[in-house]
């Protein structure tokens, strides 16, 4: 999430079709901020997986 806010300052980047937030400079690019909260999602889920199976393991 933090490389849709930091790859709008390179010096060759490509502004996006899907930009997300734009005021003062400051531009947040859609693509790479939607990745990142999949991820964050992701890995939510997985470390309640890897809880709830401990749990499960425990009982056994």
């Amino acid at each position: 999430m933090a490389g849709a806010v930091l790859f709008p300052f390179f010096p060759n980047y490509a502004m996006p079709n899907f930009l997300l937030f734009s005021t003062k400079g400051i531009f947040v690019d859609g693509w790479p901020f939607i990745g990142g909260i999949v991820l964050i999602l992701v890995s939510q889920i997985m470390k309640y997986g890897l809880r709830y199976q401990k749990k499960i393991d425990t009982l056994i």
